[in-house]
């Protein structure tokens, strides 16, 4: 479980998840969502079906491709031509991780029709999002997260062992180095909105990074009144909704030890570190002094994560990173 699972509202935090995979067409996606999940399934045009009416609220599958709202009937035919090349993509409503079970029946029957994930093309860089809920909109109590994210993020990319497609393609580039050196000095556990945006902004302004903060960032400033003008300095496609937007696992519909819970214990793995300052201190120092080494590559500094997490600081529950080893 989250170190917190509940928002300050006292509400279950929820979680939107989306799904990439190949050789299933949506008519038949739809299909099979409501024979897992119930509800009522139609078509919508442009490619695109909406269950609705399901045990877990809308579930919508389209190809994922900003093309297929374009065009005209040559542009679709193209589409549906062009294969496995443009994944299908299923995204759920928001759910209580305590509904997991129900997404993994649905997994469990996406493979039996014939689902395809990652590892069955030289080229199918598809992935699995999940989008945690943030507790508030408090930026102490997101901060933290996107510290310990930054200081971690070699070590999670080495642990999901990801394929080669997966790494080349432009959609989970890890976050400039320069970003993890602003976040890891000690006056940033401090920051508020203003100094993590501009921080970030400098940095990159890019959706393709394991975690992409901009949805959350901009909704932030769209509750704030817009008064940081984000709208107008981030890309037209992002969408403002008040969750972390990570990227990074692959997408192994097809494979049958391959599981929901074992991507969102990942995540959960970043909470639970950003949930001990003393852990993060250690991570910050540590980082400090790879950079300054005449070698810092990523790879040793995923080494470093590994045996700082192999040993965590502090006390109390929240001092537990789940006993994950590299």
């Amino acid at each position: 479980m989250l170190p917190r699972p509940d928002t300050r509202a006292g509400r279950p935090r929820k979680v939107g998840i989306e799904v990439e995979f190949a050789d299933l067409e949506p008519e038949s996606v739809a299909r099979c969502v409501m024979s897992c999940l119930g509800g009522t399934a139609r078509d919508v045009g442009h490619l695109e079906w909406r269950v609705e009416g399901t045990a877990l609220g809308e579930v919508r599958i389209f190809r994922d491709v900003a093309l297929r709202k374009k065009g005209g009937a040559l542009m679709q035919a193209g589409l549906r031509l062009a294969g496995d090349l443009i994944p299908l993509e299923l995204v759920t409503d928001p759910v209580d991780p305590q509904d997991f079970d129900r997404i993994e029946a649905l997994f469990d029957a996406l493979r039996e029709r014939g689902a395809t994930g990652t590892r069955e093309g030289f080229m199918h860089g598809y992935g699995l999002h999940l989008n945690p809920e943030v507790p508030s909109l408090d930026a102490a109590d997101v901060v933290p997260v996107v510290r310990a994210f930054a200081l971690m993020e070699d070590w999670l990319r080495q642990n999901e062992n990801l394929t080669e497609a997966r790494r080349l393609l432009p959609f989970i580039e890890p976050w400039p180095p320069g970003l993890v050196d602003r976040l890891s000095v000690d006056e940033a556990a401090s920051w508020g909105w203003d100094e993590l945006i501009d921080a970030y902004l400098a940095e990159t302004r890019s959706r393709n990074h394991s975690l992409d903060m901009l949805p959350l960032f901009l909704h932030v400033d769209e509750e704030g009144g817009g008064g940081m003008g984000l709208k107008d300095k981030l890309p037209d496609n992002v969408g403002a909704r008040p969750t972390y937007h990570y990227r990074l696992p692959e997408s192994r519909v097809d494979e049958v030890d391959w599981t929901l819970a074992r991507e969102w214990n990942s995540w959960v793995i970043v909470e639970r570190v950003a949930a001990n300052p003393a852990l993060i201190s250690a991570l910050s120092a540590a980082w400090q002094a790879h950079r300054a080494s005449v070698f810092d590559r990523r790879k040793d500094w995923a080494q470093a994560v590994a045996h700082l997490l192999a040993a965590p600081l502090g006390s109390g529950p929240q001092s537990d990173t789940g006993g994950v080893r590299a």
